[in-house]
């Protein structure tokens, strides 16, 4: 089942369970059909670059973010760093809700192993399994706008030898 199925059907229970109808959008749409390729291609910068608008915002840039970077480089190369550092990696959405026209918001589970490099760090051949919300903001097909959280703290502690 691919991810925007199980997206699709994150909904449809949400919404059986919570009493709120579940509305797709594009937004939601989106999400789905960017992790689903995050998690099956083999170049991050190239495949996934067309999700990302120029002119894209993280509204929580990392603080090691390259100074002169752009955001959407910025995104990028994590998603690079991600495919190198734990190749057989999966993101699982555990929950995806559209909010308003050109938003949604998706709390995923990230799962792999550390089988490569990863932001310099040498491999440790240890699983994972972190957590994380995003939430994006949709115009013209691309994320234009991003907030997130994650489980960094637990990723790093996962992958310590």
């Amino acid at each position: 089942m691919s991810l925007k199925s199980k997206a699709a059907a994150t909904a449809a229970a949400l919404s059986l369970t919570s009493g709120t109808p579940a509305i797709a959008n594009d937004a939601a749409d989106l999400i789905a059909a960017f992790y689903e390729a995050a998690d099956t291609t083999t170049k991050p910068a190239e495949d996934l670059s067309k999700f990302f608008a120029d002119s894209f915002v993280d509204n929580n840039r990392p603080v090691v973010a390259p100074d002169g970077v752009p955001d959407r480089g910025v995104a990028l190369n994590l998603f690079t760093e991600l495919k190198i550092g734990f190749p057989d990696a999966s993101h699982r959405l555990d929950m995806l809700h559209p909010i308003g026209d050109d938003m949604a918001m998706v709390y995923w589970t990230f799962e792999g192993t550390n089988s490569g490099p990863f932001f310099g760090a040498p491999a440790s051949g240890n699983g994972v399994s972190i957590n994380g919300v995003d939430i994006f903001r949709v115009a013209d097909g691309q994320f234009v706008e991003q907030w997130h959280v994650e489980e960094l703290m637990s990723l790093f502690q996962q992958i310590t030898p």
